[in-house]
């Protein structure tokens, strides 16, 4: 098939684990704030809001805690 021209942020790192956030978890990552992911992997995130849309990258430590890295504006 025809190869698409541009593709969704997110699809280019389809290697990255992602984490799916509740409203609160969101909204405060969203603001800056580091939170706690139980069971998420160490290193590199890609973060989801609870519609599952796409906010960011994110890294995240042994301990589960989730720092934005680089979000995108939400609409």
């Amino acid at each position: 098939g025809r190869v698409p021209a541009m593709i969704a942020p997110d699809e280019a790192l389809p290697g990255m684990p992602s984490v799916h956030l509740s409203a609160d978890l969101a909204v405060r990552l969203g603001h800056g704030q580091a939170v706690r992911v139980e069971g998420t992997a160490q290193g590199k995130v890609r973060l989801y809001d609870p519609q599952g849309r796409f906010m960011g990258l994110g890294e995240a430590d042994a301990l589960g805690q989730v720092r934005p890295r680089r979000l995108f504006a939400g609409p």
